[in-house]
């Protein structure tokens, strides 16, 4: 089973025609089930660390963002920079990641 949509990619740029029954991301009836359909390619071993890191402070109940650095911090999740992390960088590298799967800037 496919990690991410293909087709999602080139359609995050296409500009459409305006004919009834052009703009389908798919052909009706010939499309694959992807387990993440929203996804434009698979996470890299950064980003993955990263939500393991994310997965494993919400586990041990921390719900607040000061927690959520010391947490990141403490267990050695590291900027891509190699710094440690702030509220600041990390509300800015949370929304970076997920305004790239979106496929746009927030």
């Amino acid at each position: 089973m496919t990690e991410f949509n293909p087709q999602l990619a080139a359609w995050q740029s296409y500009k459409g025609t305006g004919e009834a029954g052009v703009n389908n991301i798919e052909k009706p009836g010939d499309f694959g089930n992807y387990v993440w359909q929203t996804r434009v390619r698979e996470p890299n071993g950064y980003e993955d660390a990263m939500a393991a890191s994310l997965i494993a402070a919400y586990s041990s109940g921390v719900d607040e963002l000061a927690g959520l650095v010391e947490h990141i911090n403490a267990n050695g999740q590291r900027q891509e920079n190699d710094q440690d992390w702030t509220a600041q960088t990390l509300v800015a590298e949370l929304e970076r990641l997920g305004s790239e799967q979106l496929g746009r800037e927030i």
